[in-house]
């Protein structure tokens, strides 16, 4: 049976060996950034709790000085809070310097969905500048909270996170939070030379594709839209005998059509893997 390869008329065999090219060209002698954000629990200390709380004042105050002055850049913000928060913090500026752009993203989508009254920052997340961290192999992480004052933090090492640790890979801005530290690791791979490409169309009823070398596959998911079809007819039917009381129509749907419905999509979706 003659293959797709075989029906490909000059021309398009030419493109296609031109896209090859392009590609094993443009992977060759790359090396890619990846970045991986590992999460770490920790040991909690007052000093850390006291930070956090701080942390969480200035954010804001620098809101509220946002809103009232109606400001959204970086340098108006600092001009405007900068003294009154070194005075009564006195905390490291790089601590200041990141309350600043956490006050602004809160303000700008707060001005973008056009909501009323100030912005409140409920949860502290402390960007942590690599300027003010250090992280030890040991699982410790030392934050220079002030000048010759440090706060340490002792992680909680698993098999996993210790992998991170010993790869000595380079470490971004830290997140840091009242339950965990969430630890950026940077590091360069070279990737494979692909041996042909792939493409693929994604209907509703199938997924056609098909590949540099002249292959084909075809699969059928006409099975999983029918259960869809079927069971969100059923839901509009329970949610019309529940009329007026939505707690019972949406537990009603949790129960019966929607769980079923979900059921059988993943069992239809475990066949064509297979």
């Amino acid at each position: 049976m003659p293959s797709l390869h075989d029906n490909l008329s000059l021309p398009v065999r030419l493109f296609q060996v031109q896209i090859s090219f392009s590609v094993r060209r443009i992977y060759l002698g790359i090396k890619l950034e990846v970045i991986q954000s590992v999460q770490f629990r920790y040991e909690p200390n007052e000093q850390i709790r006291q930070l956090l709380k701080d942390y969480l004042d200035m954010v804001n105050s620098c809101i509220r000085a946002a809103v009232e002055a109606r400001v959204t850049s970086l340098g108006r913000i600092h001009h405007l809070t900068y003294a009154k928060l070194k005075k009564r913090y006195d905390y490291n500026t790089q601590f200041l310097v990141t309350a600043y752009r956490t006050a602004l993203s809160i303000v700008r989508s707060w001005r973008k969905h056009k909501h009323k009254g100030i912005p409140v920052a409920k949860r502290p997340i402390i960007r942590l500048s690599k300027l003010v961290t250090k992280l030890n192999p040991d699982g410790t992480l030392r934050v220079s909270v002030r000048p010759k004052e440090f706060a340490t933090l002792k992680l909680v090492v698993g098999d996993y996170q210790r992998r991170f640790l010993e790869s000595g890979a380079r470490t971004g801005e830290i997140l840091l939070n009242d339950e965990c530290v969430i630890i950026p690791f940077k590091r360069e791979i070279s990737p494979a030379e692909p041996r042909g490409l792939l493409a693929l169309d994604l209907n509703e009823t199938n997924v056609t594709g098909v590949d540099t070398s002249g292959g084909s596959l075809r699969v059928d998911l006409s099975e999983i839209r029918r259960i869809r079809e079927t069971y969100a007819g059923k839901g509009s039917a329970s949610k019309r005998n529940c009329r007026g009381s939505r707690n019972r129509s949406n537990g009603l749907w949790r129960s019966t059509a929607g769980g079923r419905s979900a059921g059988w999509t993943t069992c239809s979706i475990n066949r064509v893997r297979k």
